[in-house]
């Protein structure tokens, strides 16, 4: 029989004994005084369970270490030690602290991708058959093309969610190609409902004024307004924000020229022909449709499939390839017009390819999600707290127009 002792190795031992140590200086400082340790707090009983097995997971992630004496000696302190005053500024604490350990673990996620070969560059080849001769003839087409055929910009979305997130922002900004002609970002540029303010709204728009050379367009979110308990306060100050933001980037191809058209009384939905490609925007999110908001969700539905029309209608006979911006992807039970409209017009354009560019889901996908319309292919691009924005390549005049560059910067991979 192998003794106890030496089931672990002599330094995870010692790890547990110095944890087992300071949770037994806790129990005694808490039996005195309760609020001594503050930040450990939590203001409810029903998250003393999570709050032990987080404390666990997070142990257990930085050390490679799995112990269940030792969780539940943290289950029990948790539970019959730490006791609570009513204080919100814990409750976030907490909730910050959970965001961080979610954060590390989409990292490792990401990483173990890129180990079983998920592709940062990724080409509409890649997703549709075709063998990898074809695939290096596309590229060698790419190569060969002029340069003023190429359209580069930049996709990003779902953050800042928080004050690490908002100093990541201006790194992320400054080492995106100067070559890049606009930036688009797709919605949630704040957290969730505990950070409904004009404040989180302003904050990301003046780093973005401060720190981008060219035009950028956002996009409104789920969190941005609607899923706020006072959404229409906060629509407005969305509006106030970021509508029109486009224009704070005077004197550049898309704002001297006055290419930008913005949909009548739904003016968050743009549209501009820039090269042989349409790009436009419509307002689509996942918010839960209560009873009370479906007359507002039916009225954006119709606005949008409103506005798909107008746009095909106008430019589809004149552009080579077509770019859609949304915050989600268009469920056909949420937004039945919208998602039948696309693909009608889809199907009257059928040689011309299409791409949804989405966020709201936060890993990165490439795929086919519009059934009925085989020429529509759908991109959702990675969290901003996680990757970079992600740089999109646009040959009109090929088949195979679209091609895509996920970007990350390793010195931030594993930052709290």
């Amino acid at each position: 029989m192998v003794p106890a002792s030496s089931k672990h190795p002599r330094h995870v031992r010692g790890r547990h004994n110095m944890v087992v140590r300071f949770l037994t200086t806790l129990v005694v400082l808490l039996s005195h005084d309760p609020t001594c340790c503050h930040s450990l707090v939590v203001d409810d009983p029903q998250h003393y369970e999570e709050s032990s097995s987080f404390l666990m997971e997070e142990h257990q992630l930085l050390h490679g270490v799995e112990d269940n004496n030792l969780a539940k000696t943290t289950t029990t302190t948790t539970r019959e030690h730490i006791t609570s005053p009513q204080n919100q500024e814990n409750k976030q604490a907490q909730q910050s602290h959970r965001r961080r350990l979610g954060r590390r673990r989409d990292h490792e996620k990401d990483l173990e991708e890129e180990k079983q070969g998920v592709p940062y560059e990724v080409t509409v080849e890649e997703i549709t058959s075709t063998t990898p001769d074809e695939n290096q003839e596309s590229e060698n087409r790419h190569l060969a093309s002029s340069s003023l055929e190429r359209i580069v910009f930049y996709v990003m979305g779902d953050g800042p969610y928080d004050s690490r997130e908002r100093d990541l922002l201006p790194i992320q900004l400054q080492i995106l190609d100067k070559r890049a002609e606009f930036m688009v970002h797709v919605g949630d540029i704040q957290g969730r409902r505990d950070s409904c303010s004009s404040w989180y709204l302003r904050k990301p728009a003046e780093i973005m004024r401060e720190f981008l050379t060219i035009p950028t367009f956002v996009i409104p979110g789920d969190n941005d307004w609607i899923e706020c308990d006072d959404h229409e306060e906060q629509w407005d100050n969305w509006k106030e924000t970021f509508l029109f933001f486009d224009q704070y980037w005077k004197n550049t191809h898309l704002t001297q020229d006055n290419v930008v058209e913005y949909q009548n009384g739904r003016a968050e939905n743009f549209a501009f022909v820039h090269r042989k490609t349409l790009f436009m925007s419509v307002h689509v999110l996942t918010a839960d449709m209560s009873s009370s908001l479906r007359d507002l969700w039916q009225e954006k539905d119709e606005d949008n499939a409103d506005w798909i029309s107008t746009q095909f209608n106008r430019h589809g006979s004149q552009v080579k390839t077509v770019v859609i911006f949304a915050h989600a992807y268009a469920e056909p039970n949420r937004y039945p017009n919208t998602y039948s409209r696309l693909q009608s017009v889809a199907n009257e354009f059928k040689e011309k390819p299409i791409l949804y560019i989405q966020g709201d889901t936060h890993k990165f996908i490439v795929d086919h999600k519009f059934p009925e319309a085989d020429n529509i292919l759908r991109l959702v691009v990675d969290r901003q707290g996680t990757w970079d924005p992600t740089e999109i390549s646009i040959y009109p005049e090929d088949a195979v127009p679209f091609k895509f560059k996920r970007r990350i910067d390793r010195r931030y991979a594993n930052s709290e």
